[in-house]
């Protein structure tokens, strides 16, 4: 049965409409639906059917209104209409009944709201594992409130997280989250999909695919809030580049990225683009300079309080490459320690295990120096 109270009183049985003769009968069947599952006494069953003083035979009318009921409803077992001291009580399931449905929505609608804020929360903490499963939930919240944004921002959500944790899930959450986005002309949620699907793509090597998405972005970018997303995308076609090997591409998007977070105070991003800079600077062989540009990237990463793997742990790893190469082995070796120590701490094993296995092929004599541009045993006492 389909009860629906909000707007005039209606019965269904699957597609058929159960008609219930009588403004009597029809009151008390509406009285006992606003109450659901709950027992209406018969004294307040009398008062809202009747307008006036209800009559000395109310309870009488009352109990055969019920029993008609009854059997236009199918009730003859009485499992849904059940009389129970000192009344009625209909019994109905969420999905029974409209104003039901309508109540469950709104607490999922908000419950999904709570969740994106939850996540938001989660990813500056840097719990990856811990937002998956937020973000699971709140997936299952925000389809079932019907809510578009809601789940494209879950979907978003999740498959930034899985992106982070290298996992292979991540794709489809992202792809769906960006269709999702073009769909309801949220510019903010594509752009924000379409940078971590090209992410992701870049890891995987596939840069056209890569490229294809770092390059929309910076064109839905332009003009849009203040340039933060226009300073992504020149910072990810920057690193792509060095990734292809076409160091002066890298080095030119590198340095508009810095520019453009420079402007807007963004420091984590700076250092990123700095790295970037400085694996171009590495391919065109000016390892010197490359070595200026991460150990200011490196003093920004420190400071930061995102601290995340990107801020500090791949600058150290592009700062090792020159110092190595440059024959300075000890600060490179303690400059991946850090940054394995940081991939570990993140539960990034895979990053934290190639940068270890540089270590292996690099270590210094013992009793060498230490480093001294990275503190090495930071983090290593666990």
């Amino acid at each position: 049965m389909d009860f629906r109270v909000l707007g005039a009183l209606e019965v269904w049985r699957g597609t058929e409409r159960v008609l219930v003769p009588g403004a009597r009968r029809q009151r008390v069947l509406a009285a006992l639906l606003l109450a659901p599952n709950a027992v209406v006494p018969l004294s307040r069953l009398a008062e809202m059917t009747w307008d006036d003083e209800p009559p000395a035979s109310a309870v009488k009318q009352l109990r055969n209104s019920v029993s008609a009921l009854r059997e236009r409803l199918g009730d003859s077992a009485q499992r849904l209409i059940r009389t129970e001291e000192p009344g009625y009580r209909i019994r109905v399931g969420e999905q029974d009944l409209d104003s039901l449905r309508f109540a469950v929505d709104l607490a999922l609608d908000r419950y999904a709201l709570h969740l994106v804020d939850a996540l938001g929360f989660l990813v500056l903490m840097g719990g990856w594992e811990e937002r998956v499963d937020t973000a699971t939930a709140g997936l299952r919240a925000a389809r079932r409130s019907g809510s578009t944004e809601h789940e494209a921002n879950v979907l978003l959500a999740r498959g930034e997280a899985l992106v982070q944790m290298r996992h292979p899930d991540a794709e489809p959450d992202l792809t769906r989250a960006s269709t999702l986005a073009e769909e309801i002309g949220n510019l903010h949620l594509q752009i924000a999909a379409r940078t971590e699907l090209g992410q992701l793509l870049r890891r995987q090597t596939r840069f056209a695919e890569a490229f294809g998405h770092f390059d929309e972005v910076r064109v839905l970018s332009r003009g849009f809030d203040t340039g933060r997303w226009e300073a992504v995308a020149e910072g990810n076609l920057a690193r792509l580049h060095a990734d292809l090997g076409h160091h002066r591409q890298a080095v030119e998007h590198g340095t508009r990225s810095v520019r453009l977070r420079r402007r807007l105070g963004d420091t984590d991003g700076e250092a990123c683009a700095l790295a970037v800079i400085a694996r171009g600077l590495q391919g065109l062989g000016d390892h010197d300079t490359a070595v200026v540009h991460c150990r200011r990237a490196v003093a920004l990463g420190r400071a930061s309080l995102g601290s995340h793997d990107e801020t500090l742990a791949w600058p150290l790893a592009v700062l090792a490459t020159s110092l190595n190469h440059l024959g300075r082995v000890t600060e490179a070796v303690g400059c991946r320690r850090e940054g394995a120590a940081i991939y570990t701490d993140r539960g990034l094993d895979a990053d934290a295990a190639a940068m270890r296995h540089h270590i292996r092929t690099a270590e210094p004599a013992p009793g060498g120096p230490r480093p001294a541009g990275c503190v090495a045993d930071r983090g290593l006492a666990r």
